[in-house]
């Protein structure tokens, strides 16, 4: 390989390295608006989720419990990604039900069930 193309390919390494630097940036950074929530799925290195479990803990692949509210967020970009909703609002003369698909029944005379998440 001539010296001169080899010169050439190591001044256009700072562009490149630049590019990619402000690439993984933008694919970090995690905006969530004053109406939404953001779900978050983690894609890689984790345990699997015990039979039966449909939302995962903070160190397993899968739908996080973990959610993300209104403001800026980082997030590791290819490990996580992120779906934003829109919060439900329940009107002043109307009435919610929540259903949980995943976690310890509520016990009855009881509105929510102890805290079930890893300590940290």
């Amino acid at each position: 390989m001539p010296i001169e193309l080899v010169r050439l390919a190591w001044s256009y390494a700072p562009y490149v390295l630049g590019a990619l630097a402000l690439f993984l940036l933008w694919k970090s950074i995690l905006l969530v608006g004053g109406t939404e929530i953001a779900v978050m799925e983690r894609k890689y290195f984790g345990a699997s989720m015990p039979q039966g479990r449909v939302v995962a803990m903070s160190n397993e692949v899968g739908i996080q419990a973990r959610t993300l509210g209104p403001g800026m967020h980082f997030l590791i970009p290819f490990l996580y990604t992120a779906t934003k909703f829109p919060f439900s609002t329940i009107g002043e003369n109307e009435v919610g039900l929540i259903e949980s698909i995943d976690g310890d029944p509520v016990q009855p005379g009881t509105y929510r069930t102890p805290n079930t998440s890893p300590s940290r």
